[in-house]
């Protein structure tokens, strides 16, 4: 299994290995190859059906040893304030994907140009920006957090949130408030908050004879949903909602 923490959030997760969406690189996890691999910018599924998420590679490991390093972690790092790293490696990646797309049309020009040695030049070009970037982003990861504002995610809702933070989650979601709602609520709550508990506090009808689970906090679950209905306002409130349910329910059946 692997740990990682979601870029611009204070937030860490273990997923099994087969969830990095790069190929190569889990073969080099599984042959030992972690070490040089830590900090890494890496892609991983998160949850089927949602497009790959951005993270840092913090650990490989059993699932009970990556568990076990993600509450110490947490717990160290719960208060810390998002940093212009994260930016920084977003960007990162983005130029990293540009310079896929280049590769992609470096190799149609081998077919066509007849001049190996000039298409050879141009391929280490790229390789070494790659390496350039991936030696800046290395360089990036140890310089110190900076302070960050924050803002009141709805007016008047007494809940506050780093604007940094809450940029990044609403261009990450794309307009999905589903998405939205989900980073709003790892960016609010801390797991423990969540454990045990319902978006209402209320009894399922599924499940009459079954306790109902206690709510979770009234005022940042109405702050999230209030602001998730006017940012995405193209996906229903009863969609939003649901995503809400799910996430709890599966953040409750992997504990």
């Amino acid at each position: 299994h692997i740990l990682v923490k979601w870029c611009g959030m204070q937030m860490w997760d273990v997923y099994p290995i087969h969830a990095l969406q790069d190929e190569e690189l889990k073969q080099v996890l599984v042959l030992n190859g972690v070490q040089e691999n830590k900090g890494r910018l890496v892609q991983v599924a998160w949850s089927n059906g949602d497009e790959p998420a951005p993270a840092l590679l913090v650990d490989v490991g059993t699932p009970a040893d990556m568990e076990r390093l993600r509450k110490k972690v947490e717990g160290k790092h719960r208060d810390d304030q998002p940093n212009q790293v994260e930016q920084e490696l977003l960007r990162v990646l983005k130029e990293s994907e540009a310079r896929k797309r280049e590769n992609v049309t470096l190799k149609e020009k081998v077919d066509s140009l007849s001049n190996i040695h000039a298409l050879s030049s141009e391929m280490q070009a790229t390789v070494q920006d790659l390496k350039r970037l991936h030696k800046k982003t290395r360089k990036l990861l140890s310089k110190e957090a900076l302070p960050d504002e924050t803002v009141e995610l709805v007016a008047k809702s007494g809940v506050f949130i780093s604007s940094s933070a809450l940029s990044r989650a609403k261009s990450m979601s794309g307009g999905n408030g589903c998405r939205l709602a989900r980073d709003l609520m790892r960016l609010l709550f801390d797991r423990e908050e969540l454990l045990g508990k319902s978006m209402t506090g209320t009894q399922c009808n599924a499940h009459k004879n079954t306790p109902a689970k206690a709510q979770v906090d009234p005022e940042r679950m109405g702050a999230v949903l209030e602001y998730c209905r006017t940012a995405c306002p193209e996906t229903e409130m009863s969609k939003i909602k649901q995503s809400v349910r799910t996430f709890l329910q599966r953040l409750n059946f992997s504990e």
